[in-house]
């Protein structure tokens, strides 16, 4: 029990860490504003202090819930924090020449999809009416526009706030993924009360809103900063709404990009019939199960002891399927896969794959790396 507690005092220490953080740069942010008085920079400085709401919510939420953090919650609060952090280094950095800054990278779509929604899962979690959905099958997994992705994910968490808001307590929010004609579009729809044909014409201007409650800012700053960021990818966003009750959808179309060469397209076992799964995550063991042919010999290795074992015994024709992160453990499934010398055989399977060093482990080794998130659509080949 005194574990527990130690547990649960560190998270909401977190919390309060990073709250204060992110209040102390707003405020010298607005401070800055003052001296400057550039309409660009207050604009700025009330767009962050709209953004951090979302994150702070789910990083509160896991510290009210949280004793002992699985893969999934873990991975919940880093990608909550990071963004926090995103957010208040361009809320300091605005007032700088940033063109240069940041090249656009090809960055897997779905993936980051799949973080935003997982976030938000958990920021609504008590509107036990609300229901956030994630459309996604083999064909539309594995997609890639130029993008930057901590301004995708806050554009993505932004119109999905809206859409939460519509539905009044009620309803569902279903995202889809599509690719056609060298395009790729995401689709997010609601079943809310819609919005009116005259708001709907003016929607992007930074005067029009609708239908924001009393808690929210009002500014209609979400939409008009996604219409510039979407335009600044050679993207568009484009709304259609039904004021009727029928909910509102919204169109965010990208240029499509060929996938990185880290990236792992499909799954192909014709070869062999043995897999070793590593993963401290019974689900996951759970997951590769359900989706290979039972004709494939799985073993299964949740400690580097136990893997490196397994190794020793396999077939030459053995793949080899492993995690990154393994929790109690400071060897990586990177390390592993480097010490055995098996990197002709092995895939990892992660859910740090926005993390660069892992990226770069990846291309280092010569090895594809599949999000372990997209492991129940991944296309396998047997």
């Amino acid at each position: 029990m005194v574990g527990q507690l130690s547990k649960n005092d560190r998270i909401e220490d977190l919390h309060t860490a990073i709250k204060t953080l992110i209040d102390e740069v707003v405020s010298s942010r607005e401070e800055m504003v003052k001296a400057s008085k550039r309409e660009a920079s207050i604009a700025m400085s009330r767009s962050v202090a709209h953004d951090i709401r979302s994150p702070l919510a789910a990083l509160n939420v896991l510290a009210k819930i949280s004793t002992d953090l699985p893969e999934d919650q873990r991975h919940i609060l880093q990608n909550a924090t990071e963004r926090i952090t995103d957010i208040a280094n361009n809320l300091l950095e605005s007032h700088r020449d940033t063109s240069n800054v940041d090249e656009l990278k090809p960055e897997l779509l779905s993936g980051l999809i799949e973080t935003v929604i997982s976030e938000k899962r958990l920021q609504f979690s008590s509107q036990k009416n609300v229901s956030i959905q994630f459309s996604l099958d083999s064909i539309s997994f594995g997609i890639f526009s130029k993008i930057r992705k901590s301004e995708f994910k806050r554009v993505i968490s932004n119109l999905i706030d809206n859409a939460v808001e519509s539905l009044e307590g009620s309803g569902t929010v279903t995202v889809e993924i599509f690719r056609g004609g060298g395009k790729n579009q995401i689709v997010i729809k609601d079943t809310g009360v819609g919005i009116p044909a005259h708001v709907l014409t003016k929607l992007g201007k930074e005067e029009v809103t609708f239908g924001k409650s009393s808690n929210t800012s009002g500014h209609g700053l979400g939409v008009l900063n996604a219409v510039k960021t979407i335009r600044s990818w050679g993207g568009e966003l484009d709304f259609n709404s039904h004021p009727s009750g029928r909910g509102t959808e919204a169109f965010i179309t990208l240029p499509d990009v060929v996938a990185p060469d880290w990236f792992l397209n499909e799954l192909n076992l014709s070869r062999t019939t043995d897999v070793v799964v590593l993963d401290d995550e019974r689900s996951i063991h759970s997951i590769w199960g359900s989706r290979l042919d039972k004709r494939t010999n799985i073993r299964h290795a949740y400690s580097p002891d136990e893997f490196s074992q397994m190794v020793e015994a396999s077939s030459a024709g053995t793949t080899f399927l492993c995690d990154f992160e393994l929790l109690g453990h400071k060897q990586t499934g990177a390390d592993l896969i480097r010490k055995l010398g098996i990197e002709d055989r092995s895939i990892l399977v992660t859910s740090r794959f926005e993390d660069d060093n892992v990226v770069e482990d990846c291309l280092d080794l010569k090895i594809k790396l599949l999000p372990k998130n997209l492991v129940s659509v991944v296309p396998i080949i047997q």
